[in-house]
């Protein structure tokens, strides 16, 4: 599991990798995270001083099953004012549940406004996955 942060003004991405879906979801996330804060929070912080968020979110393709999950988790920083460090989750299908653990940042160095379709791909190659998300900042 890990992430890459490309930026630019407007916008940045970041590409995760995973050996599993949950993998590639928890890196994204955590990309996302990192990406916007300009910091990272180890995972045992998360879960020992944040607080547990239960989420199910769907989509129709493995894609739009990226983009709702991330979506999820701008909402929570949006509405609880945390970022998720740390995940606990299970895909089906198209679907992904389970916990994941936030904290609250102080300072955003870009104010994550979506995760988009932009150039999307998700892909499964060499037992690994793989997606670059665009975000509007």
């Amino acid at each position: 599991m890990s992430y890459k942060i490309i930026g630019t003004t407007a916008d940045f991405k970041v590409k995760g990798w995973g050996s599993t879906r949950e993998e590639l979801l928890s890196s994204l996330g955590l990309g996302m995270a990192v990406g916007s804060c300009g910091i990272e929070v180890s995972p045992e912080k998360a879960r020992q001083e944040g607080r547990e968020f239960s989420i199910a979110v769907e989509g129709f393709d493995n894609e739009s099953l990226v983009v709702n999950f991330l979506s999820e988790l701008i909402y929570l920083y949006n509405v609880e004012k945390v970022f998720v460090w740390s995940f606990d989750l299970k895909v089906e299908g198209f679907n992904v549940a389970g916990k994941v653990y936030g904290l609250p940042v102080e300072q955003v160095s870009a104010e994550l406004k979506a995760a988009t379709y932009a150039n999307l791909k998700v892909e499964h190659k060499n037992g690994q996955w793989e997606a670059t998300v665009v975000f509007d900042i």
